[in-house]
């Protein structure tokens, strides 16, 4: 594991549809996962990073269009 970089700055964007919001410090943002049929939401958490099925949203609206997308069986929730 390698040590923390004060310098380092990794960019957060919005997986929610047709959103250009990028995370700053004071943002509430939520990660949605969706494995095996099953949607996760919960409180994105910079200092545990993203996983490769995480897709972080901005905040409820965001999250909401994705929980109506995985819904309505569009269970991907990426952005073509």
């Amino acid at each position: 594991m390698s040590a923390f970089n004060p310098h380092l700055v990794i960019t957060v964007k919005c997986a929610g549809p047709g959103c250009p919001n990028v995370r700053r410090e004071s943002n509430h943002w939520f990660l949605i996962t969706l494995e095996r049929d099953t949607f996760f939401c919960r409180p994105y958490l910079p200092a545990c990073g993203l996983g490769s099925l995480d897709l972080p949203v901005c905040g409820h609206s965001c999250a909401q269009k994705l929980l109506d997308r995985f819904l309505a069986g569009g269970s991907s929730g990426h952005q073509a």
